[in-house]
């Protein structure tokens, strides 16, 4: 009979217990915090600047940082700036010559750039709508002390100035009297075949020859007036 006690007992304080309030998980509630209003405004994005006008400075390193030691970069020439690929990215055009140790390093064919005689690119014929592709020419050599035009290509909104613009061209017949950035013309648009798009050419004056030099899609082309 005493055991039979002490079991309600112990069963009637395990009832209490579970019916007591657990105060160990008992939580104040807070009322939240109302965002002020200075933290709910979203500050409008900032435009990117203007950007400066290149200095020698900086193609300079533009070309160090693509060719290396292959151009001998120290006498700057003439160099324009440009969309010439029509990629919405500013492009890098500059006047340049090889350097003779290098001669072997910048016409390897593994080289990061590609080596181009405007003068020899392929243009469609016009009122023809059947076209027979001439074959390939060999690839163009750079010869000791010949003046040259290397481009690089931009990359994003920083253009050529971006570490990894790395697209990189050496054009031959870049002796240009006359180096200026001109809008795509729509005659050139004509005669050459090429599709519209937002794009530079390069208008020069090579050999007493007045031009444009423009992207074709693939390679770089030499047109004249």
């Amino acid at each position: 009979m005493t055991q039979i006690f002490r079991v309600g007992i112990c069963c009637t304080l395990l009832s209490l217990a579970a019916c007591a309030p657990d105060k160990s998980t008992e939580r104040s509630v807070e009322a939240p915090i109302q965002p002020s209003a200075a933290a709910t405004e979203v500050a409008p994005p900032q435009s990117p600047g203007p950007v400066p006008p290149p200095t020698a400075a900086d193609v300079r390193g533009a070309l160090q940082r693509v060719f290396g030691d292959d151009l001998t970069n120290k006498q700057i020439g003439t160099f324009v700036t440009g969309d010439f690929d029509g990629d919405r990215s500013q492009d890098l055009a500059v006047v340049v010559r090889p350097n003779a140790a290098r001669l072997r390093d910048i016409n390897d064919p593994l080289a990061n750039w590609i080596v181009e005689d405007p003068s020899r690119a392929y243009l469609p014929p016009q009122n023809q709508t059947v076209v027979h592709l001439p074959p390939k020419p060999p690839a163009a050599q750079v010869r000791r002390g010949e003046p040259l035009l290397a481009i690089i290509h931009g990359y994003g909104p920083d253009g050529w100035r971006d570490p990894q613009a790395r697209q990189a061209y050496l054009l031959k017949n870049g002796s240009a009297e006359h180096l200026a950035v001109d809008d795509l013309p729509r005659q050139l648009m004509t005669l050459a075949g090429v599709v519209p798009g937002e794009r530079n050419v390069i208008a020069e004056r090579v050999q007493g020859r007045s031009g444009f030099l423009f992207w074709t899609g693939a390679a770089y082309a030499w047109h004249p007036l």
